[in-house]
Parts: C-alpha cells; sequence; structure tokens
C-alpha cells in the first residue's frame, strides 16, 4: 500500500532565523485504485476489501462522534445543572475544609473530561480527514454500484 508514515526535516524560517524540526507525515492518504482487470471490468476481491476498509473506519468515526456526544453531556451534566455537587460548590461562600477538598477533586475529574473531549477531538478530525483523502465519495458511490449494494445514510461521507 505504500510507505508508512514516518518522520520528515522540514526547515522553518521562524523570526528570520532558520530553524529544523521534525513532523510525522502520513504517506498513506492517496485515494485508493480500483484495479481492473483484463477486460476493463472492476476486480470484485478489490472492490469487496475496499468497502471492508471503508465500513471499518466509517464506523470508527461514528463511534467516535457516539462517543463525543457523550462525554460533552457529562461534561455539561456536571457544569451546568445548578443542583449538581460541583455548582452547590462553586457558589457556596462559606466551605469547610472537606468541602475545598471535595470542589478539588471534582474540579480535576472535570478537567479530564475537558482533556480526554481534546483528544478525542483531534483523533476525530484526524480520522475523518483520513476518510474524505482515501475514500472520496465518488469512488466509493461507484464501488456501491459495482457491488450491486445500496448505501446507507443521507450520503456516503456523513460521517465527516
Amino acid at each position: 500500500m505504500g510507505r508508512q508514515g514516518t518522520k520528515a526535516k522540514k526547515i522553518s524560517i521562524a523570526n528570520g532565523l532558520p530553524s529544523q524540526f521534525k513532523r510525522y507525515v502520513n504517506y498513506n492518504m492517496n485515494p485508493i485504485t480500483l484495479e481492473t482487470d483484463y477486460f476493463g471490468e472492476y476486480i470484485p476481491s478489490n472492490l469487496k476489501e475496499i468497502k471492508r476498509k471503508y465500513d471499518v473506519l466509517h464506523t470508527s468515526v461514528s463511534g467516535m462522534r457516539g462517543n463525543r456526544k457523550k462525554l460533552v453531556q457529562a461534561i455539561e451534566k456536571v457544569e451546568k445543572t445548578p443542583r449538581s455537587r460541583f455548582s452547590v460548590l462553586m457558589k457556596k461562600t462559606d466551605k469547610t475544609i472537606e468541602e475545598h477538598e471535595e470542589l478539588y477533586f471534582r474540579i480535576i475529574e472535570l478537567e479530564e473530561l475537558h482533556n480526554e473531549l481534546y483528544l478525542l477531538d483531534r483523533r476525530l478530525r484526524e480520522s475523518s480527514r483520513i476518510l474524505r483523502a482515501v475514500y472520496p465519495p465518488h469512488v466509493m458511490e461507484l464501488v456501491y454500484k459495482e457491488l450491486g449494494l445500496e448505501m446507507k445514510g443521507e450520503s456516503i461521507n456523513e460521517a465527516i
């Protein structure tokens, strides 16, 4: 399929001075190629393999979107519900030492959720980018048409 991602040297000129840094380059973001036989017809096993790989990535992106939705709901439940223990402790003016400690631990838990959301968003953007680059909608429509299958959802890249 080609080279896996490797590190490449880049030269950047910041503040007028050249500096070298390394960046991860993903060489697998080329669109898929549909193989044809001697008669110019598409090879069914190649089409099935492309569809299988696409479905795996599409399902993964859809699952990440569901996980993100749950995570956002959990964060909003803690932050925005006026009767949550976090909100009560935040509004309380005369806290005891135990309440200060409890508030501190609840803030740490909330920050961990926000950090997890950031990482999930990053993975989601990367996977969506790969889905768009490697499996363009017009190619996937052709794959599904050649296999005689109906595309699910509003569009082929609905999860993007």
